[in-house]
């Protein structure tokens, strides 16, 4: 399959454009506000972090999410499809313009027209990967934890893997733009391994269409591969549009194998400030807060205390 090369001078001048400096003055006429509102800055929750706890009473759930402070929310396609389940989180005030695709969907020719109508009907203006597309039989038999196998797979991957990851992403990108939707892709940390001198996420970087395909930045997971979020937005204008709200504590050891120390947003090490300040500058527009597990609370009060965190946070 051939792959296509976009020059960090193509990436600029399709993506910083006047929607992002537009976004960047709206920051800078505001520094006194508050970072998040509940109005025009509204703050979301990806409900991954409440898994379980969500399953057994999605009303119940989103009524508390409403009350605590968050209003919008990120979940998967399958979920979102469920009847009567957009209603439900109308009724609290809630809404979901992002949703996570399931990544091997995106091989299946036959199916994917209809993973696109299905997106539609969502009403989502975004859509992604949340990990890099695998063959399931790559998990048969395998009886480690799910984060040590997908670790294992990404670790095996080399470089011309990752070209033809982010040629799919590009052809599925345009299809989907064609509907008015964005595709993006979701990192872990497994995408900053050292490889033959450069990384997973530069091989992504450089080979994607900015046309086509965005980036969510997980930054608690950048930063569990020792890295700094900030400097990460700042080597890619423009290509991050969504960003995973994470905190981690300072216990964490740099690794590339999906490990950290989770921490409720706020209680960890990340400057939060620093952060969405570089992040609102570079347009990033969706924020989700998720928080992976073990929990050292119910994960609804975990979800509230980093609510209160952000929501009290001023430039």
């Amino acid at each position: 399959m051939p792959e296509v090369q976009f020059t960090r001078r193509s990436s600029l001048a399709a993506m910083a454009g006047a929607s992002v400096l537009m976004a960047t003055s709206a920051w800078g006429a505001g520094r006194s506000r508050s970072l998040f509102n509940l109005d025009d800055r509204p703050l979301g929750i990806q409900l991954y972090t409440l898994n379980g706890e969500f399953t057994s009473d999605p009303e119940g759930m989103f009524q508390a999410l409403s009350r605590i402070g968050y209003r919008r929310f990120e979940c998967d396609l399958e979920r979102m499809a469920k009847p009567g389940f957009r209603a439900a989180a109308a009724r609290h005030g809630l809404s979901c313009n992002s949703v996570h695709l399931n990544p091997m969907a995106l091989e299946n020719d036959a199916d994917f027209p209809a993973l696109i109508e299905r997106a539609r009907a969502a009403g989502v203006r975004f859509a992604g990967v949340s990990i890099f597309p695998f063959s399931p039989a790559l998990l048969q038999g395998n009886r480690d934890p799910i984060e040590v196998a997908l670790s294992r797979i990404a670790a095996s991957k080399t470089l011309d893997d990752w070209r033809r990851i982010a040629d799919l992403l590009n052809r599925r990108g345009a299809a989907f733009r064609q509907a008015g939707i964005r595709l993006y892709y979701h990192n872990h940390n497994v995408e900053f391994r050292r490889l033959e001198g450069t990384t997973p996420f530069a091989v992504l970087m450089k080979h994607t269409d900015p046309g086509s395909v965005s980036f969510e930045l997980d930054v608690g997971w950048v930063a569990a591969a020792g890295l700094d979020p900030v400097a990460v937005i700042a080597a890619h204008p423009g290509r991050f549009r969504l960003m995973h709200v994470k905190d981690i504590k300072k216990g964490t050891a740099p690794n590339y194998e999906m490990k950290q120390i989770p921490a409720e947003v706020g209680s960890g090490s990340l400057d939060w400030p620093k952060l969405i300040g570089a992040a609102r500058r570079a347009g990033i527009t969706e924020f989700f807060v998720e928080q992976e597990p073990p929990f050292a609370r119910p994960r609804i009060e975990a979800a509230e205390i980093s609510a209160k965190y952000l929501l009290g946070l001023r430039a």
